[in-house]
């Protein structure tokens, strides 16, 4: 059976907490009663939590790859120089 777009939503709004504390609390007494819901949050969750994870890595493998080139590039040792100046005072 195919869960409706509209639970899958209300679970995504409950994970980000962007609901109102009474649908929040509807939501938790789904999942007590509900067994099949409470495991389609968790699956729900952890597949947000992994996206999440996964664009921070992405963000960190990004920003790792823009200071090499700042730190490594002859003609940037000036300006990296200048920027490093700002903090060692």
């Amino acid at each position: 059976m195919r869960k409706s777009l509209h639970d899958i939503e209300k679970l995504e709004a409950y994970i980000q907490n962007r609901l109102s504390p009474a649908e929040a609390q509807e939501i938790r007494t789904d999942l007590l009663l509900h067994p099949s819901k409470y495991h389609d949050w968790l699956s729900q969750k952890e597949s947000y939590l992994l996206v999440h994870a996964a664009g921070r890595k992405q963000l960190k493998t990004e920003l790792q790859a823009i200071h090499l080139s700042l730190v490594q590039d002859p003609a940037k040792q000036k300006w990296w120089q200048q920027i490093q100046a700002f903090f060692v005072s």
